[in-house]
């Protein structure tokens, strides 16, 4: 038996003293987590965010609270993530944005290591949606119309730099058709103009077209990425139509602050997998537009920078301003 009143025993009654310290600093999450969304409460990038904090919250017995942080072309939420705690326990509901705004922003609130890449959840991709008043049914001849088009086809954006501008800006080039562009401060009034006929063209993501395909206010012709979604399984994507520019898709995925412990980051990656790969949760994704598809922490990071070069190429190609 060891004395209390020798240096050995003093040694081991501290000792047993920190364990349970040193055990808590090794428990993730250790306090509720808060999981920011660069949106306004609602959307489908909302509910996503809204549903897998549901599921994590029942794994991990610790509250997670949904944060809306819009604005400034999702700068706003990103940057809140990236000045937090470098603890794991706020991230980031990432979009198209993370890898797009270094090419659209000469400087950001945070540096190129501010956010760490934690996973990637499901490709975002964009329909190229026309109006059935121009009478075309097919991509063939969609394309044969906006190059005999004079003035030019207009086509509508929820603002410059968008994943809906990036996305026509890209198949300008694959298509060699020239289109105007008419941006708009937000989705509400994109799509009021492309249904009321004012802008016949409207590149938008999947989960926004729905309800306009459905109600036959919009024609699908196309989708980006190299998989059909589940949601428009009889659309082709733009890749089968000959378009093989069109195959980069946006995404949404998982950020958290840079600095973060990589264990930490790992234990994020392995539970928010086994979150959105349960059957139920990822059959609600799908019938929303967001086919899952997981995978490493690597995987994600070299995707983004894959991501990064290709926004800074269509950005300087499309001569499109950027932002000081």
């Amino acid at each position: 038996m060891i004395s209390l009143r020798t240096p050995r025993g003093l040694m081991a009654a501290a000792l047993v003293a920190i364990m349970p310290l040193a055990a808590g600093a090794q428990t993730f999450p250790s306090q509720s987590v808060t999981f920011v969304v660069p949106f306004p409460a609602g959307g489908t990038v909302d509910q996503v965010a809204r549903a897998i904090a549901d599921d994590l919250q029942t794994k991990w017995g610790q509250a997670v609270v949904v944060e809306n942080r819009p604005g400034a072309g999702n700068i706003v939420g990103s940057t809140a993530v990236a000045q937090a705690r470098p603890d794991g326990h706020t991230i980031l509901l990432g979009t198209t944005s993370v890898a797009a705004n270094p090419a659209l922003f000469a400087s950001l609130p945070y540096g190129s290591d501010g956010l760490a890449p934690v996973i990637h959840l499901a490709a975002s991709a964009n329909v190229l949606l026309v109006s059935p008043e121009l009478g075309v049914s097919d991509m063939e001849a969609f394309i044969a119309m906006a190059k005999e088009a004079s003035p030019p086809l207009t086509y509508g954006s929820v603002g410059r730099g968008s994943g809906h501008h990036i996305c026509m800006e890209m198949f300008q080039f694959d298509a060699e058709a020239e289109f105007l562009h008419v941006p708009y401060a937000g989705v509400a009034p994109a799509l009021a103009a492309f249904r009321s006929g004012e802008v016949p063209v409207y590149c938008s993501d999947v989960t926004g077209a729905l309800a306009l395909i459905r109600d036959g206010l919009a024609l699908p012709l196309g989708i980006t990425g190299v998989q059909r979604a589940t949601a428009l399984p009889d659309v082709p994507t733009m890749v089968e139509l000959g378009l093989e520019g069109m195959g980069t898709a946006g995404f949404i995925g998982v950020m958290t602050t840079g600095g973060t412990p990589a264990a930490v980051i790992e234990q994020l990656n392995a539970d928010i997998a086994a979150v959105v790969n349960a059957p139920d949760l990822k059959t609600r994704l799908a019938t929303i537009g967001y086919d899952i598809s997981t995978g490493g922490v690597g995987d994600f990071a070299a995707f983004i920078a894959e991501n990064e070069a290709i926004y800074r190429d269509v950005v300087e190609r499309a001569g499109i301003e950027v932002t000081n």
